[in-house]
């Protein structure tokens, strides 16, 4: 018995360490444990001590003081390296600057926002470890974020209900990132800008007008753009952050998480797609077959679409004709957003989605 208590109470201190990547392993749980991970958390390391505590009631001896120690270390390692704003900070405090052309690679992929006369670009190699930027682009908030895990990225106007509100990652769930702004705990998920629970349960963030492409199109469409980095003298606020970005960079590509949805094989779950919703419609363009036609035309919702690929920009542009068709000049047409993601998130959150 004394050996069957500790280690249960090593397994519940085991299972709080890897609280956030079982979330992404199980998405049908309760909303809850996102929504209270770090009570969660502690309640398992408490459940876990006690367990070894109630082992030494029947008879002390070397395992349970071993137990005690490794529930002991858990708790101190996750609290100090593996508490999630940790293992994937948030950027609360960076410096934009205007930089010069050769400072970033030309092909180096972005998102670039463009607002009240002033632009700003962030780069994916910053975006990668941190997933979330708490910025402001003159008197405008921004959340500019990017899921790894997806390869979604979306620029969300943080003001609620006329509070600004900043956000960290909180663990993945349904192959997306979940999102907590500090402000009220309240948990989002990031695809939809939805509240899941919380103070704001039920409201959209809203999403502002954003575009992907390589820097060098970026810079040269926008020359006085700025360029977002972290502070002078940033240090990741874990020693292991190093392992962190190198696993966010490239482990993604070879994992795919589970859904509330059945798997979508009509495509490779990581190949990207662009997609576009028309008259609350989705549907789904392999970016692939885009790259090699270079221009798309179609219909969705009754309304002829076009999707125009632009190689040199590595940038994807979609319109919805406006009662001349499609074969006027694309200054004419009427742009529509379009999401660039692998497709296992696409499919996830638009099961319905035609696909192209």
């Amino acid at each position: 018995m004394r050996i069957a208590l500790g280690i249960a109470g090593m397994l519940l201190a085991w299972i709080a360490v890897f609280l956030p990547p079982m979330q992404a392993l199980f998405p049908k749980i309760s909303i809850f444990f996102y929504y209270k991970q770090q009570l969660v958390r502690r309640l398992l390391y408490l459940a876990g001590a006690l367990l070894v505590i109630l082992s030494m009631l029947f008879g002390p001896g070397m395992f349970a003081y071993i137990a005690l120690l490794v529930v002991i270390l858990f708790m101190v390692m996750t609290e100090f390296l593996m508490v999630p704003n940790k293992v994937i900070p948030p950027l609360d405090h960076s410096i934009s600057k205007i930089i010069q052309p050769g400072d970033l690679s030309g092909e180096a992929l972005l998102i670039g926002i463009e607002m009240g006369g002033l632009s700003r670009a962030y780069p994916f190699s910053l975006l990668t470890p941190h997933h979330i930027i708490n910025d402001s682009l003159g008197e405008i908030p921004i959340a500019a974020t990017y899921c790894p895990a997806c390869r979604s990225g979306y620029i969300y106007n943080p003001v609620v209900s006329g509070r600004r509100l900043t956000f960290e990652p909180v663990t993945v769930r349904r192959r997306n990132m979940v999102m907590k702004d500090r402000e009220t705990g309240s948990v989002w998920q990031h695809e939809t800008g939805l509240c899941l629970m919380g103070e704001f349960k039920g409201v959209q963030l809203g999403i502002l007008p954003s575009e992907m492409c390589n820097w060098s199109a970026w810079l040269s469409e926008h020359p006085d753009t700025t360029v977002c980095f972290p502070p002078e003298g940033y240090r990741h606020p874990s020693p292991l952050g190093f392992f962190f970005e190198k696993f966010l960079d490239h482990g993604p590509e070879h994992v795919v998480g589970p859904g509330i949805t059945k798997l979508d094989r009509r495509l490779g779950q990581h190949d990207f797609i662009i997609g576009i919703i028309v008259n609350g419609i989705p549907k789904a363009y392999p970016l692939a077959r885009l790259v090699e036609q270079g221009t798309i035309k179609d219909t969705v919702a009754g309304s002829a679409v076009k999707l125009v690929y632009d190689k040199k920009a590595n940038r994807v542009k979609a319109f919805v004709g406006k009662g001349q068709g499609l074969d006027e000049d694309i200054a004419r047409l009427e742009s529509i957003p379009v999401v660039r993601q692998w497709w296992l998130a696409w499919s996830e959150y638009h099961p319905a989605s035609d696909l192209y």
